[in-house]
């Protein structure tokens, strides 16, 4: 489990896709804090908002992202205890962040922040 945060990249996006809840009467989706919503194909890796992010675009393949994030890792009792914080400027799909926290990033909006949670399988980088 842990926390990411996006911010703005200067390069502009190559792929574009409308967003997943995109309905078919033109209107943009909202987000609310709280939200959850599956990031991986699995539903594995999970995401809730805690902070909306602004505007609708969300990164897609090489366009670079800065992200900050910290990991958790759960104890016996369900809490969680901090492995460590870390912050990275990358190109999506470079395998420079966790598996969890691409498949999150991919879903997210301009400086949102989200709670990230999925099984310490994806937290690997390959």
């Amino acid at each position: 489990d842990g926390a990411a945060s996006v911010e703005e990249s200067e390069v502009a996006s190559t792929i574009s896709e409308p967003p997943p809840d995109w309905n078919s009467d033109d209107e943009p989706p909202e987000d609310h804090i709280g939200d959850e919503h599956d990031c991986s194909r699995d539903g594995r890796v999970k995401k809730v908002i805690r902070r909306i992010g602004r505007g609708l675009d969300r990164p897609g393949q090489y366009d670079v992202v800065r992200v900050r994030w910290r990991e958790m890792v759960a104890q016996g009792d369900g809490e969680g205890e901090a492995a460590g914080e870390e912050e990275v400027e990358a190109s999506m799909g470079e395998d420079k962040l966790p598996l969890a926290v691409e498949f999150a990033v991919k879903t997210m909006r301009i400086g949102e922040l989200a709670e990230v949670r999925g099984p310490s399988a994806y937290s690997a980088r390959l």
